[in-house]
């Protein structure tokens, strides 16, 4: 996706509340929505607006989208968008005037000239490329928030999207002074066409969020932050408190024949985690997502709905089907999303893809803790106790393999893999549950899986607490260069310029947000005692700042060890005693006696201790490649990874003719 590292970044950053003003001891990371963008008393409205925009997005917009992707490539639509941007200046123009800032209108003015004129009618930017003349991002809105003027209450509108009331009234007067407005279909010309390049990003939005809604409020006041704030020089601090790049950190394995991460790695295992974050599909198609004639990977998958328990919603995945030409008995390979991951994830589209490559057909399944496999599972169903989670991903196995055959395939088996969370759920499938799978176990692949997961959380939550130690100055400045950082050109110097702390927050972020939604589903289904205000559809804010400031340890107490005393009816339960079920020493003697099963780590990966390393090394032997660095997750993005992964997936013979 054009701008994936965007929404990875966004993601990780923006626990952002909405409403009345929080209390003042609340942590600013908390609060960057409600600073920026005041209260939200339409709340109601806003939502089913959103949820009416969904709609149209799906049912009203697909169908033109489709028609139009395949008739016109990317390139195409980017020269449309190049046209419909250069003849819509008047409104940028004049708001930089109205602002006082006449050198920025001045730029406006010769950009469209230079367009127009050297640049084929404006169907191609040459203007900044040639002679710097970079396009200036103003509107009315900025114009009225420089005379003093405060946003207003937030407002999602229909067609429009999110906004303000400020911004709302900006709108019109943008609108009324571009000139497309008076050409006849001119906007729904400029529409189609920036949709279309955007869709993706959209549908995966959608698909993928369990409150699509906070997210795109907090999407867009940050950029609105950044819009307001265009002269301001946001950047990461040159060094950390607690040390630079340079911090090399120790491996946890120390063994001779680590594979090599290779150039663009630090050696801090916090920063080297976020290179996962290029670890992506592998893209070649020049036309657009809504295309009969787009051929990338992603793009030749469908989502397939399994009913797991009658009366819950159902469960999606999404199915790759063997390449054309390959032996359609080979083994159907299954892969497990990370911790709180989504199906669409990019490092679980990117795994597909690679074991995909070598025929076998792929079906990727979000993770145990993500809102769509709460929600499918259970009522009330607390994921975090390895074993039940595993009976539990084993039975949704099972119903995809019948589904599958239902729809002709015929696979003599199964292959588990997974990364994170989801590599040691396939390793207890492995050992505790192949009886109960309904087709033979051919192997198992896991990347990067804790040993000690109820530990590893633990340390990911404590890395959480940089960001709660930030100010309202350095939350606002570091989410706004992550912002502006991944919105540029150039994200290998991007990546560069993040520091340690701001690395360690954002990971801990990402993981606060997963526990977010496993809190806010088993409350809005089940209730939580200990929380309180209780769930409202229209209503989330005090809700949301009551959970924003939980930590695992009160999910642990209060959510996972209440939920296991009521099902096993002891409520002399202890935490300690989940934990050791968890624990991947639980099943050690099934993992080592299965010589199908292969492990990938990497030296540094914060989430296991030396007592965890020497334990894998002792269970698989030559069954484990350890790579030299990458923290947790970062290797996927090395040279030598995709050979270390297909090492376990033996190619699939061609079919005979």
């Amino acid at each position: 996706m054009k701008r994936r590292l965007i929404f990875a970044f966004f993601i990780a950053l923006l626990c952002g509340c909405s409403g009345a003003r929080p209390p003042e001891d609340c942590p600013a990371v908390y609060t960057m929505s409600t600073e920026l963008g005041g209260s939200d008393p339409l709340e109601p409205f806003n939502r089913s607006m959103y949820v009416v925009n969904d709609v149209l997005l799906r049912w009203g917009y697909r169908p033109v989208g489709y028609a139009w992707g395949s008739i016109f490539p990317v390139w195409a639509l980017d020269r449309f968008n190049c046209f419909t941007d250069n003849i819509g200046f008047p409104p940028r123009m004049l708001s930089s005037f109205f602002q006082a800032r006449f050198s920025e209108g001045g730029i406006e003015f010769l950009r469209f000239l230079t367009n127009t004129t050297l640049g084929g009618a404006g169907f191609f930017e040459v203007a900044d490329p040639w002679f710097e003349l970079k396009r200036q991002d103003e509107d009315f809105g900025q114009a009225f928030a420089s005379w003093g003027i405060g946003p207003g209450c937030y407002l999602y509108l229909p067609v429009y999207g999110p906004s303000n009331v400020r911004d709302a009234v900006g709108a019109v007067f943008d609108g009324a002074l571009d000139p497309k407005s008076y050409i006849y279909g001119g906007q729904a010309f400029t529409a189609v066409n920036r949709i279309a390049v955007n869709y993706e990003m959209f549908d995966r939005l959608y698909r993928s969020q369990s409150d699509g809604y906070e997210l795109m409020r907090d999407l867009m006041l940050q950029r609105r932050n950044l819009q307001l704030n265009d002269r301001v020089d946001f950047k990461f601090p040159e060094s950390a408190p607690s040390g630079g790049a340079e911090t090399v950190t120790p491996a946890v394995f120390t063994r001779g024949d680590l594979v090599p991460v290779g150039d663009g790695f630090t050696g801090n295992a916090d920063l080297d985690t976020l290179r996962s974050l290029f670890f992506v599909e592998r893209r070649r198609t020049v036309w657009p997502h809504l295309s009969f004639w787009n051929s990338d990977f992603s793009r030749n998958g469908t989502v397939r709905s399994l009913q797991l328990l009658s009366g819950r919603p159902a469960l999606d995945y999404k199915f790759y089907p063997a390449p054309d030409g390959f032996d359609r008995s080979a083994p159907l390979v299954f892969v497990f999303a990370g911790l709180g991951g989504h199906y669409s994830a990019d490092n679980a589209t990117g795994m597909a893809q690679l074991i995909n490559s070598r025929g076998y057909p792929v079906a990727v399944f979000s993770n145990v803790f993500h809102p769509d496999f709460l929600t499918a599972a259970e009522p009330g169903f607390c994921a975090g106790y390895t074993p039940y989670d595993a009976v539990l991903l084993t039975g949704a196995v099972n119903r995809a393999i019948m589904d599958l055959r239902l729809a002709g395939e015929t696979p003599s088996g199964v292959i588990l893999s997974g990364y994170s969370h989801g590599g040691l759920l396939a390793l207890f499938i492995a050992a505790r549950n192949r009886d109960m799978l309904r087709l033979p176990l051919a192997g198992v692949t896991a990347v990067n899986p804790p040993v000690e997961p109820l530990a590893a959380v633990r340390e990911i939550d404590r890395k959480f607490k940089a960001a709660e130690a930030w100010d309202k100055a350095t939350a606002l400045n570091r989410a706004a260069a992550a912002i502006r950082a991944y919105m540029g050109a150039d994200r290998a110097a991007a990546f560069s310029s993040v520091d340690p702390d701001s690395a360690r927050a954002f990971i801990g972020l990402s993981f606060r947000l997963t526990l977010r939604d496993a809190i806010m589903i088993r409350h809005r289904f089940a209730g939580i005692a200990a929380l309180d205000p209780g769930y409202k559809w229209g209503d989330r804010y005090a809700l949301y700042l009551a959970v924003n400031r939980l930590d695992f340890d009160w999910y642990a107490e209060n959510v996972l060890l209440d939920y296991y005393r009521s099902s096993y009816g002891d409520r002399s339960l202890e935490l300690d005693e989940l934990r050791r079920g968890a624990s991947m020493r639980a099943v050690a003697d099934g993992l080592k006696a299965d010589k199908n099963i292969r492990v990938i780590h990497s030296a540094d990966d914060f989430l296991l201790s030396a007592a965890d390393a020497e334990f894998l090394e002792s269970v698989f032997g030559d069954r484990l490649t350890v790579f030299s660095g990458g923290g947790h997750l970062g290797e996927m993005a090395s040279p030598g990874f995709a050979a270390a992964l297909l090492d376990g997936f033996p190619p699939v013979a061609e079919q005979v003719k």
